[in-house]
């Protein structure tokens, strides 16, 4: 009866939002800048770069704190079996690093294979602090922005994340850059995979491993950040995105609610959906329409143990038409949640979710269409 009980609540609450319109998609981005001091330090970064007019992956402060360096010289010597001219720590790194890919690396893997092996392990056994774009770590003396403090401590910022998803990529032999934003607050890795680049953040998805920040083209990456292209090598493919291996086929917009509650249910946040139609300036206007009542409605799912926000929605080319992509970022724990549901109350709940996205779309689209015909 409890469980009933919450699911009414929960349908309530969903139903309440018809009359209006969530704000959670700006969320992350907005607390972030209102940080104290956040925005002149990113004014002041961007005139410095524009003084100095050039772009460079190494030797590179991330806000302020935390610096990009050359890994290079591990991943040399483990390459030659050479390790002479390292340093103790540069030796121990190596040691860490070599011991993790004998047991995650297999012969006969390919290097996508060997990328997901790698993406997989750091999201398992890496830990941030906070759940902010840059993190200090309880103890600054762990070196979190280097693969000698990560590997040791198990403790990262973004900064760490980066220098040693590099450094494990190079020690493979894959090609593997590390980026940071044109404000100098976060980095992340392009790699280079079957001769395509792809974006990849291992900060955005350790702890869940969802794929959600896994493998993204430049399309989809900027929409949340902004870097120099015209130095970092262009990345413009899908084909190795992990949501592209499982695209959704539809047939009509109409289709999308369902799909969308049906995904969240099964905790998938980042998703392609192909249509089967021709894909137009309207039929994009309605689809962006769905996905944003969409995230309305979700804005309740997880009170008070978790929430999740619309953090991407881009249309992308394909060699078939068009394809949607979306990305849902989650925070906080669901657990509770999940596990107060019977398997028929979860689908019941489903079946909910779907029908009342449904009306939002309705609503929002009848609105939106007679202030158009006006």
């Amino acid at each position: 009866m409890k469980n009933k009980f919450g699911v009414v609540c929960l349908v309530l609450a969903i139903i309440i939002m018809l009359g209006g319109v969530g704000t959670s998609i700006t969320f992350a981005y907005r607390s972030f800048n209102e940080m104290k001091g956040i925005t002149a330090y990113i004014d002041e970064q961007k005139k410095l770069k524009a003084e100095e007019g050039i772009t460079k992956e190494n030797d590179v402060k991330i806000a302020e704190s935390y610096e990009i360096k050359s890994t290079e010289a591990i991943s040399d010597a483990y390459k030659s079996g050479d390790n002479s001219k390292l340093d103790d720590k540069q030796k121990e790194t190596l040691q860490m690093a070599s011991d993790i890919l004998k047991e995650i690396i297999t012969d006969g893997m390919s290097d996508y294979e060997k990328e997901i092996a790698v993406y997989d392990w750091m999201c398992k056994n890496l830990a941030s602090d906070a759940n902010l774009l840059v993190v200090i770590p309880a103890n600054a003396g762990q070196e979190a922005d280097n693969p000698y403090g990560v590997l040791k401590y198990h403790s990262a910022v973004c900064v760490g994340y980066a220098t040693t998803f590099r450094l494990f990529m190079q020690m493979l032999d894959i090609e593997c850059m590390v980026v940071h934003n044109t404000e100098c607050y976060h980095s992340w890795d392009l790699v280079k995979i079957d001769g395509d680049w792809y974006h990849t953040d291992i900060y955005g998805d350790v702890g869940k491993g969802d794929y959600s920040n896994f493998n993204l083209c430049d399309a989809i990456r900027s929409q949340q950040q902004t870097w120099d292209t015209t130095f970092f090598p262009h990345a413009n493919s899908v084909k190795r995105n992990k949501a592209m291996e499982n695209i959704s086929e539809v047939a009509s917009i109409e289709e999308l609610p369902a799909l969308y509650a049906q995904n969240i249910t099964d905790k998938k946040y980042s998703f392609f959906v192909r249509f089967n139609a021709n894909v137009d300036e309207e039929f994009a206007r309605r689809a962006q329409a769905v996905t944003y009542m969409f995230n309305t409605a979700i804005d309740s799912m997880y009170i008070p143990d978790g929430g999740i926000w619309l953090q991407t929605q881009c249309w992308l080319p394909d060699d078939n038409g068009f394809v949607y992509y979306i990305s849902f970022y989650h925070y906080g724990n669901d657990d509770t949640t999940e596990n107060a549901l019977t398997e028929e109350e979860k689908e019941q709940l489903n079946e909910v979710i779907s029908d009342v996205i449904s009306k939002l779309y309705e609503q929002y689209y009848n609105d939106n269409s007679g202030e158009n015909e006006e």
